[in-house]
């Protein structure tokens, strides 16, 4: 491939971010930075991955996605690359110069039936396994389901996750993180949606030590639509640290983010959000919420949605709420027959049940974060 757009070209870009990187003295940026410096950038070994997944869509490596692809990776890949994301994105940009980022296109107009299971191709790719990096690239009125699992016990690990759904393309995530032990998690996921596009996850994280997730909602052009549902819960002594941005960058764009979860122990969890809505975004329309409940007195939570609207004639919505469950709404269940363990978990599986709304796949997941979490209240 000629003209600036290459494999070669990117390392490059790769390996110039990675080396010019510089953590902020922010404390609490600079720890989150932390978990970059471990990736490996001498002598990288090669990742090659070339497979078929029907109807034309493929699963490969970057380079080879970059040179066999050269107009969607000069679309998706290079001129989509938003500046703001550098901090974020440098986990993306670490993996990609040892080129450990697996791509999965999607033609377009192909709409695959049966829903791919991410976490069969990433374990049975040579790939580092601490150091994950993907790219979902949906191509123009495609349509597909990503199902993504992910489990960890102990050490430092790094995922990293772009989305690029094209014009009136649709891309549907199914997302289950359930880390244990020491593990910790840090993961950053970015969406950029083209016009007429419709991007729906939901997704459920369990952490172990501690996790550090960004979710990243970019909506470029009119009509676009992203929609983030999700939940989490933590006992012990686990950490768990959540920004979500949604920036709306054209008219007519529509997105929602709602997390909600439940505390036990020791566990505390910090949410910061934030809806950017830029003077081109006029008739956008935003909404995020993020609600905690605590089941336990030493479960903390800090929640803070904060709202930008450079637009007029826009309806955004952002709210936030932290509390413990209803005595008096235990106390009716107790009075009808209901053991007080039941009568809590039953409100607990109606709290998270409402945030997560109707999500099959995730159902028996939910089953077992509902156990733990009632070990460790």
């Amino acid at each position: 491939m000629s003209g600036p757009h290459n494999a070669a070209t990117y390392r490059l870009r790769a390996a110039q971010a990675y080396s010019s990187y510089t953590p902020s003295p922010n404390p609490d940026q600079a720890r989150r930075a932390a978990f970059v410096r471990p990736i490996p950038t001498s002598s990288p070994s090669r990742f090659h991955v070339q497979r078929q997944l029907g109807c034309g869509a493929v699963a490969l490596d970057l380079e080879s996605f970059i040179e066999q692809y050269p107009h969607e990776a000069a679309t998706y890949i290079f001129n989509r690359s938003p500046k703001l994301w550098n901090h974020r994105q440098i986990y993306a940009y670490a993996d990609a110069y040892a080129n450990h980022t697996l791509v999965i296109y999607i033609p377009p107009e192909v709409r695959l039936a049966e829903p791919i299971a991410l976490h069969s191709l990433l374990d049975t790719c040579d790939a580092i396994d601490r150091y994950q990096a993907y790219k979902i690239v949906l191509g123009k009125q495609a349509q597909a389901t990503i199902i993504d699992r992910y489990r960890a016990t102990q050490g430092t690990h790094i995922r990293s996750a772009t989305y690029h759904v094209g014009t009136r393309a649709t891309l549907s995530v199914i997302q289950d993180h359930v880390t244990q032990g020491t593990a910790q998690l840090a993961m950053a996921q970015l969406v950029t949606c083209a016009g007429h596009s419709r991007f729906n996850m939901h997704c459920l994280i369990q952490p172990g030590l501690q996790n550090d997730s960004w979710f990243d909602l970019l909506l470029e052009e009119p009509e676009a639509q992203a929609y983030l549902r999700g939940i989490y819960a933590l006992g012990q002594a686990a950490k768990l640290n959540i920004i979500a941005e949604q920036v709306h960058k054209a008219a007519h764009t529509t997105s929602e983010i709602q997390l909600n979860g439940c505390l036990a122990g020791q566990a505390s969890a910090d949410y910061q959000g934030r809806i950017h809505i830029a003077t081109s975004a006029e008739h956008a329309v935003a909404a995020q919420r993020n609600s905690t409940l605590l089941v336990s007195d030493t479960a903390r939570a800090v929640s803070v949605p904060t709202l930008e609207a450079l637009a007029h004639n826009v309806h955004c919505v952002h709210a936030s709420a932290v509390g413990s469950l209803d005595v008096n709404a235990i106390a009716y269940l107790v009075s009808r027959g209901i053991a007080e363990s039941q009568a809590r978990r039953m409100l607990i599986d109606g709290f998270l049940s409402a945030s997560l709304g109707p999500c099959a796949m995730l159902e028996p997941v939910c089953e077992t974060m509902l156990h733990r979490l009632q070990e460790s209240s």
